[in-house]
């Protein structure tokens, strides 16, 4: 078993960050003794990542071919210079690997997307690559300003790696010397994220003593693939049939949890969940009405304890994979529509639950797989509470689906040019590349919240 997509050192694809000495083998002018440190990928991602690199030297930007002409042929301080370099999930704009030197080109979309080049250098950087970055203007009006402030780049001190979390989403924490962001209902993470004092225990638990409590959650405080859509932060009262809704910021923050109005006993919650050892549960909105803009509602939860508005559906032995086509299912326009001819008053109970159009298991191809796994993941996966579902999906992901979940979030999040990715054969269109647009966290401000192959 391999170990979640983004846990311990398994970095991105899960084949280990600690063994990154095999070059990329697709790049111009290049031989074995000059290729780049990177770590081990799936192989369909590889191929993936060199058609991006390909295309991107088909297609430089102004600035990008004014600096490779001043770069190319060993021009500057005697040093070999590779551009449009595939370093594992990533192309950068230029490599020195002698120096072990990483040289981006900020465009106009740099001021957008800060965050996300933080992150992505700061992966690279824990490899022991170095990086210098030259604003576009720079390259274009004052030349020999920007290849000073490479040739200052070239034999700076000894950078040595150290690890870092790679991933702008809350996927797993990664290993490596550091401690794992805390559950975010223990320590600081307070009630509903906010750092309040009362002391929080566990996982995800409320201590009184030396019993564990758990959030309790209610219908209202989920939505479609959503289980921080209500909360009770500044409510002090149980009138309202409406919570606040947590703001963009809140739900971009993946420590932030919202907060209950009850508190249920550990204990209690495992008893009655039984035989069911998931990590995580699929609940929906009992009341509802077929006049409603939407009528059925489904979202994954973490394990905690839920009020009877929300009952949870346990789904015996179908692995994580299955289950999330299975809520995908649950919250497609057409389920819904057929639930409003089934409904006749305000409560969707079991007896009507059983008689709507679910597909089994049996009826997702891997092409299927392949193109619902990864969105649902997305649309789910936006808080380190759901960290256990992001595990069961990547334990049980084969190679294939495992690549395919990595190519999704490195074109979503990731890959630091605006331009579209390659055509990929099968007949089917690329996807646009991940930070065009408003971008955003789970799925807030995404068009298409997780597009790639298929």
């Amino acid at each position: 078993m391999h170990p979640s997509p983004l846990v311990g050192e398994g970095g991105w694809g899960g084949e280990g960050v600690t063994a990154p000495l095999a070059g990329s083998g697709e790049a111009e002018d290049q031989d074995s003794a000059d290729q780049p440190m990177r770590w081990n990928i799936p192989e369909t991602l590889r191929r993936l990542m060199v058609e991006v690199a390909r295309t991107f030297r088909k297609t430089p930007t102004p600035s990008e071919a004014i600096l490779w002409n001043a770069l190319r042929g060993k021009k500057l301080e005697g040093v070999k210079f590779r551009r449009q370099q595939p370093i594992g999930p990533f192309v950068v704009d230029f490599y020195a690997h002698s120096e072990r030197l990483i040289v981006e080109v900020d465009g106009g979309i740099h001021e957008h997307q800060r965050e996300a080049d933080e992150r992505r250098q700061k992966l690279l950087e824990s490899l022991g690559l170095r990086f210098v970055r030259i604003p576009a203007e720079m390259v274009e009006h004052d030349l020999a300003q920007a290849l000073d402030r490479i040739r200052e780049a070239l034999h700076p001190h000894p950078v040595h790696p150290h690890p870092v979390h790679p991933h702008p989403q809350p996927l797993s924490h990664q290993g490596g010397g550091e401690s794992a962001p805390p559950s975010p209902l223990v320590g600081e993470g307070g009630r509903g994220g906010e750092g309040a004092n009362a002391p929080l225990v566990g996982e995800g638990g409320r201590g009184e003593g030396s019993e564990i409590y758990l959030p309790l959650y209610e219908a209202k405080m989920i939505w479609h693939y959503d289980h921080r859509y209500g909360t009770y932060e500044g409510v002090d009262s149980r009138s309202s049939t409406q919570l606040p809704t947590p703001d963009e910021r809140q739900h971009a923050d993946p420590h932030f949890v919202v907060l209950p109005w009850y508190w249920a006993p550990a204990e209690e919650v495992t008893k009655r969940l039984g035989d069911w050892q998931r990590g995580w549960l699929v609940g929906f909105r009992d009341v509802t009405n077929a006049t409603n803009e939407r009528t059925a509602i489904f979202s994954l939860l973490p394990r905690v304890g839920v009020g009877h508005t929300m009952p949870i559906v346990l789904t015996g032995e179908i692995s994580a994979i299955h289950l999330s086509c299975f809520l995908a299912n649950l919250n497609v326009l057409i389920f819904d529509w057929a639930l409003r001819q089934k409904i006749g008053g305000t409560h969707l109970t079991f007896f009507i639950l059983r008689q709507l159009p679910v597909l089994p298991p049996t009826a997702y191809t891997p092409a299927d797989l392949a193109f619902i796994v990864p969105r649902v993941l997305e649309l789910t996966y936006t808080a380190w509470d759901l960290k256990p579902f992001a595990d069961d999906v990547w334990n049980e992901a084969d190679d294939g689906l495992r690549a395919k979940i990595v190519a999704y979030a490195v074109s979503l999040s990731l890959h630091p040019h605006p331009r579209p990715l390659p055509h990929q054969g099968g007949g089917e269109s690329a996807p646009p590349s991940p930070l065009v647009g408003e971008g955003g966290r789970g799925g807030e401000g995404v068009t298409a919240p997780l597009v790639g192959e298929g």
